[in-house]
Order: C-alpha cells, then structure tokens, then sequence
C-alpha cells in the first residue's frame, strides 16, 4: 500500500524486525527468479498502478539473463537498507516523477529540436520498456515515469528550479490524492496520469509561478484562437484521436488474447510514436496537430476493460475526447498534462451519459411493471418490453476479443 507522507515513526525494535523480514524476503526472491507479477490488461488502473507489492514471484516465467538478476538483486537490497518494501512506496514513486520530468524537460530544451509530444512517449518507452524488460518487479514505476514525462513534456516552466518544484507539488497530488487507499480517484479511468499532472502544473501556477511573475498569465487563455481557427487542423486532429483510441486498444486486445506481456501503458505509447514517426516524414503541414491527437488518443487507449469493454466504448470516449480537445484549445496554453486531462474528460462525459442512460431506462422499466395487465399470460414479452430491452443493452457490448 501507498505510505503515507507524513506517518508515525516506527520504533526501533519494529524497525529491526522490519528489517530482519525485508532481508529475508530479498534472499529468498534472488534464489528463486527475478520475474516478479506485472502490470495485467484487465487490471482496475492505467498500467502497474495496482496496490499490490511488486515483489510477489509470478507463476511460470523467469526472467533470463545474469544482468537482468544481477540489477534485480541490487535493486532489491536497495530497498531493503531503506526500508521500503514495494515500488509503490511514495518516496521512489516522486523520485521517479522528478528523475523523468529532468529528462524529458533537457530531452525538449536541449540540443536538436523535438516535438514535445514524441519527447513525452520517447522517455516514457525508453525508462519504462527498461523497467519493464530489465525488472519487472518495478513495474509500478512505469506509472510514475509517466507521470514525470508529463510533467517535463511542456514549454512554460522557465527554469529547472521551477521544473522541480511543479514535479514534487504533482507527486503530493498522486500519492496523497489520486491513489489515496481509502478514496483513489478515477481509478480505471483514461487520462488519469495526465489529469494528475494537469492539476499539480495548475496549482503551482496559480499559487507560485505567476504570482510571482515568473510566468505570464496570459497562457490561460487565447481569446483570438478562434478568429484564426483552421478547420483542417481540426478534422486531422480529431481522426487522430479516434484512431488511437480505438488502435491501441485493438493492440492491447490482441496481444492479451494471444497471451502476451501487456501494459497498459506502454502499449499504446508504442503506436503512439510509431505513428508518430510516419506522419513524420510525409512532412505534411498540419502533423503537430495530429501528435497532439495520437497522444489525446493513446491515454483514451489506457483505459481499463472492465470500464470500456469493447472497441466501440473507445471509439465512443475518442469521439468525445476530441470534441473536449478542440473546445479546450484556445486555454490552459502548453499545460503539462493537458493531453491527459482532456482524455480523462472525454472518458467521464461518457461515463456519465451511460449511467444517466441506465437510470432513464431503469425508469421506464418499472414505470412499464406497474402498468402491465395482471391476465397477460405467464412469460409473454410485450413489443414495447422487448424494446427496452435493446435500449437497456446499448451500453453492454461485448468486444468481439476475448481478453
């Protein structure tokens, strides 16, 4: 579980005999294999976001490879001199965070010229395909890292001083707030890491960076946006939204159904920045929109099945997600994680049409029960049941995958 910031002290029996049982679990974890459980596809999160200590040994595969032991090994009597039995722990959760917004924020400034989001989904499949492939058992880190990429993948923060500053207000909001044990937050839900980061960037904005200056206030809003507005720039970002959504969720779908290793991260970060790359070099004018879409798409992408069961709930949440993309543009200019936060708002809109369409349909249902003839024989279905039947089925259907 998540510690806490700001919990008790143990005291120093407890903390020996702590130390004495990490010890022991580390030994015992370095004889037997290095392959610890991951990240699953029909986990409730957005990729390795589990509550569950990563060091649980997984049934079957092992990983291979003396490097691969050796690090994990390392890695292991690391935490166990700091006291820290998971990677889920706050502490290695914000280091993580600050480590890849630092690299994505130099990746951006320095050297040759990237476009900001293929240097998000650069770093996020460098640290995490690293975590992922080297030591598994810190697969939870993933979801840190990107965070971290989010945080560094904007253009505002005039400093590293601020950069960090932004990167630890963030990690306050992930593991106090969004992971909270008791209440976590839009658990599930496409977009969370990026709506974390989208709040952490707003809170140090409004409370520090253009308070004191450091920022201009005018990145909350360009009234002239729509006076200078291209449609085609639109469309093309749209369809790109859509089409991530809905391919990298097939892609998560098929690698499941054929039983492959699947994050729920990663994997669609892959077709993000292979389409990336393609659209790339057609060298076609309005390519920095459609980056923006495959980004908006592939956190739609992240989403959980047991929330978006089908390709034709992504497709749906993609829809709205663009449509919330193109409203939101003219504001919050360059905001880190707004990519995310507008993937997250596309999820919930339709979250709540559903819910609001089950209680309309409940409705009519009971109202449809109290009025029905006492002589209808036993068993006969009315046509206007049979109807809301359909109606009440709308938003149950079942992918033609099975994961």
């Amino acid at each position: 579980m998540t510690s806490s910031l700001f919990s008790a002290s143990p005291s120093a029996s407890a903390a020996k005999k702590k130390q004495k049982t990490l010890e022991k679990r580390y030994s015992t974890l370095s004889t037997v294999g290095t392959n610890v459980s991951s990240n699953s596809s029909h986990s409730f999160s957005d990729g390795g976001d589990e509550e569950q200590g990563p060091f649980e040994i997984a049934s079957g595969k092992q990983t291979s490879g003396r490097a691969a032991s050796t690090w994990s090994t390392t890695v292991s009597r690391i935490f166990a001199e700091l006291g820290i039995d998971h990677a889920s722990h706050w502490f290695v959760q914000t280091v993580t965070i600050v480590v890849a917004s630092l690299l994505t924020f130099s990746f951006i400034h320095q050297g040759e010229k990237l476009h900001v989001q293929m240097s998000i989904m650069t770093v996020i499949l460098v640290l995490g395909g690293f975590v992922d492939h080297t030591s598994p058992q810190l697969s939870p880190l993933i979801v840190a890292a990107g965070i971290g990429a989010f945080v560094g993948g904007q253009s505002i923060t005039p400093n590293y001083g601020w950069l960090i500053l932004f990167s630890l207000v963030t990690s306050v909001w992930w593991c106090l707030v969004i992971t909270n044990t008791c209440y976590p937050l839009l658990n599930g839900f496409g977009g969370r890491l990026g709506t974390t980061t989208f709040l952490g960037f707003n809170t140090t904005f409004l409370l520090a960076m253009g308070p004191s200056g450091s920022v201009s206030w005018q990145w909350y809003c360009d009234p002239t946006f729509y006076a200078s507005v291209k449609w085609e720039a639109m469309i093309v970002f749209a369809s790109s939204v859509v089409w991530l959504s809905v391919g990298g969720a097939a892609y998560r779908m098929y690698l499941a159904a054929h039983g492959f290793h699947v994050n729920n991260v990663l994997v669609p970060v892959r077709l993000a920045l292979f389409s990336m790359v393609v659209v790339n070099a057609t060298n076609y004018e309005c390519r920095g929109d459609m980056y923006t879409g495959f980004a908006v798409g592939s956190y739609v992408a992240m989403a959980c099945f047991q929330r978006l069961p089908s390709l034709v709930h992504f497709a749906a949440v993609g829809v709205l997600a663009a449509a919330w993309g193109i409203v939101l543009t003219p504001v919050c200019l360059g905001f880190g994680g707004k990519a995310g936060f507008t993937a997250m708002l596309g999820h919930v809109t339709y979250a709540g049409w559903m819910e609001t369409g089950k209680m309309i349909t409940g409705k009519k249902k009971s109202h449809s029960g109290e009025d029905s003839d006492d002589d209808e024989e036993e068993g006969a279905t009315s046509e206007e049941e049979l109807v809301l039947h359909d109606d009440d089925r709308w938003g149950d259907i079942v992918t033609e995958i099975e994961v």
